[in-house]
């Protein structure tokens, strides 16, 4: 269908709102609802104006959201952790948020157009899609079948013990089914939890700060991401310069892609959101070749394996979600959900499985010369 840009805008900003009385969604009452026009149209400035507004926040949530992934990795990764796979609390922590502000939308609509303020995006589309990565999802479900998965200091299965393949078939089993389901239940509770304040928005409505805070993210925006292009330049000698900075520089380009992805395919087939469908399998892919370079050639050096992780957790883990990716099955129908939420993990598992397997059993993988988190 032919849309607007802003009717494209919104869209992405909350591609299947969850409501916590909602038992089945009525995708053609929401088709009618994104392609209707507003009473009283913005101009084509004002419509510019609102776009850079949205970059601008994409571009700092995007920040906030690749450091709160890569720290909640670093404190969920201790010895004898239950879980080995640190990722799966991010994606958890972020579906939660996302379920949370879904159920508050109202608070964040503008009150002359209705159409959702440039903070909502960033926050949801921004944040929680930065703060969740579908590709390292998908990264730790094959390292879990190749035995390769980085197992916490004591726990009795480390990397170097050979295991039969049925242990790997329930490795990889574990990761596929924890993960969605855990993610799925965040977001239920992130929505509970947000009915408790739906009905009650905040006196002093939110649009009333946009006239300060949007121009201000524009400044910030291009601020916080000349100065870690800058430090990622010139501290050569930082410890966590290939751990956070490369991955900070990346996080914008991948936040960005996915953003113009979805708002141009989304809309493509009402039962399946190809656009989000395509931005993780794309960041699979990427992932996948850049871990391979990683671990399978030792002369990228100590700046090519940093650059390399940073790609990863920056690009890749922006451009992939799992906040969304789970808000789009619940809004669903059931068939339509299975077949989404079934194709996107086969798809994924199959693409990663190709491009890291034909190296893993082939050429062989060495550990990565740098930091890796």
């Amino acid at each position: 269908m032919n849309q607007s840009p802003e009717n494209v805008i919104d869209e992405i900003a909350a591609p299947l709102p969850v409501t916590h009385h909602e038992t089945q969604f009525d995708l053609e009452d929401e088709d009618k609802h994104l392609t209707s026009r507003p009473q009283n149209p913005p101009s084509r400035k004002a419509s510019h104006i609102r776009q850079l507004y949205i970059i601008s926040h994409l571009i700092f949530f995007s920040f906030l959201g690749t450091l709160a992934r890569v720290g909640l990795q670093w404190l969920t990764s201790y010895p004898n952790a239950p879980i080995t796979t640190p990722v799966l609390w991010a994606n958890v922590g972020g579906s939660f948020i996302m379920g949370l502000l879904s159920e508050n939308k109202a608070s964040f609509q503008s009150r002359k157009h209705k159409d959702v303020i440039p903070l909502y995006i960033g926050l949801t589309v921004g944040f929680c899609g930065s703060f969740t990565s579908f590709s390292s999802f998908m990264r730790d479900a094959f390292l879990a079948m190749s035995n390769d998965l980085p197992s916490s200091l004591g726990h009795p299965a480390l990397p170097s013990q050979s295991r039969s393949k049925g242990y790997s078939v329930l490795a990889v089993l574990a990761v596929l089914l924890v993960t969605p389901a855990m993610s799925l239940a965040a977001l239920i509770f992130g929505v509970h939890f947000g009915s408790l304040t739906a009905n009650n928005p905040p006196k002093r409505n939110l649009t009333t700060l946009t006239r300060f805070v949007d121009p201000l993210m524009v400044f910030l925006a291009i601020i916080c991401w000349l100065i870690v292009i800058f430090i990622g330049i010139f501290a050569t000698e930082t410890p966590w310069r290939g751990e956070v900075v490369f991955a900070l520089i990346f996080a914008p380009l991948g936040t960005l892609l996915r953003f113009y992805i979805s708002s141009r395919l989304n809309s493509c087939i009402s039962t399946f959101p190809l656009g989000t469908f395509t931005a993780n399998i794309l960041g699979i892919a990427v992932l996948a070749m850049c871990y391979d370079l990683q671990h399978a050639y030792s002369h990228v050096g100590i700046l090519g394996c940093q650059f390399l992780q940073g790609v990863m957790d920056g690009f890749c883990g922006c451009l992939t979600t799992v906040s969304t990716w789970v808000l789009e099955i619940k809004g669903l129908h059931r068939r339509h959900a299975y077949i989404y939420g079934c194709s996107s993990v086969f798809m994924g598992l199959a693409v990663i499985t190709l491009l890291l397997g034909t190296v893993r059993w082939s050429v062989a993988w060495h550990s990565a010369i740098c930091a890796v988190g």
